[in-house]
């Protein structure tokens, strides 16, 4: 699935930008953070994605969870692995790994 067609599933509206770099560790992990103003206003989206050959998720698995995490911070949900969390990794049924219980803590 396109990046683009994830962002529209989740219906955001702030824009994001996703960077891939290198993981030092050699196993894949990706990073969410909300880019807020000086009067503290939610104005875009910043991911990066570290790639590496071991992971359990793919790379569309984890850009679409940190999307999920970027719907959260869109709608103020500071629950972070909570209920929010899966209710929005739910509609995105074709990557099972999405949320691990487990890892996702």
């Amino acid at each position: 699935m396109k990046v683009i067609e994830m962002a529209a599933r989740l219906n955001l509206k702030k824009p994001y930008k996703i960077i891939l770099k290198s993981s030092e560790s050699n196993t894949a992990d990706a990073k969410y953070w909300g880019m807020y103003n000086s009067k503290g206003k939610l104005e875009s989206h910043l991911i990066h994605v570290y790639l590496g050959n071991d992971s359990a998720r793919s790379l569309e698995t984890l850009i679409a969870h940190e999307l999920c995490h970027a719907k959260q911070d869109e709608r103020g949900n500071k629950d972070t692995h909570g209920k929010s969390f899966r209710r929005y990794a739910a509609r995105f049924p074709e990557y099972p790994m999405l949320y691990m219980p487990d890892i996702d803590i």
